[in-house]
């Protein structure tokens, strides 16, 4: 189930919103969008960019150093009272935040097939996401047998959080652009 969350829409928000679709902001180019090897005729696999603040702890076939989430970003810093501000404004307890992104999605106008379902961790946890742009590209929450639960067609400046199997669609103009936080 998709939960929307208050957008404090603070100073520190805006500011870190107009900086992120600079062209002073770096973007890493990744082919792939999940670690899966699952493209098939209903999903697909879409390039983006990213920018991590903090790396997600090692499992599997990926490849960060440790098995704890790493800062590897000299930005984390600038960016992290932002999430302070959401968790503080929206009552959320955190214990440990496992993944920090920015990501950038460019439109596939052509094409409506989702990204390929996937947790982001092998364990329980809590995903969150913060919109940056009006491009639109919805997020689809499933259950584990694959059935679409829940749907949010994002605005500008919506935040959500859900739990579970998940995927999107691809801007059909426009970046999407977001911020997404893995959390438990």
């Amino acid at each position: 189930m998709i939960r929307k969350l208050h957008n404090p829409k603070s100073e520190l928000y805006y500011h870190l919103k107009e900086f992120i679709q600079t062209t002073h902001f770096p973007w890493s180019y990744s082919a792939k969008s999940t670690p899966m090897d699952e493209e098939s005729s209903e999903y697909q696999d879409f390039p983006f960019y990213s920018h991590r603040f903090i790396n997600r702890p090692r499992w599997g076939t990926l490849s960060a150093r440790y098995l704890y989430p790493e800062v590897c970003s000299d930005l984390t810093d600038k960016f992290y009272p932002l999430l302070e501000e959401i968790f503080y404004v929206n009552k959320i307890r955190v214990g440990c935040i496992c993944r920090f992104n920015a990501n950038c999605q460019h439109p596939i106008p052509d094409d409506d097939r989702p990204s390929i379902p996937h947790y982001d961790h092998p364990f329980r946890h809590k995903n969150m996401l913060i919109y940056l742009t009006p491009a639109g590209g919805e997020t689809l929450i499933m259950d584990d047998g694959g059935n679409i639960t829940d749907v949010h067609d994002p605005k500008e400046d919506d935040i959500i959080i859900f739990e579970g199997l998940h995927c999107y669609r691809a801007p059909k103009k426009d970046r999407r652009i977001v911020l997404v936080v893995t959390y438990i």
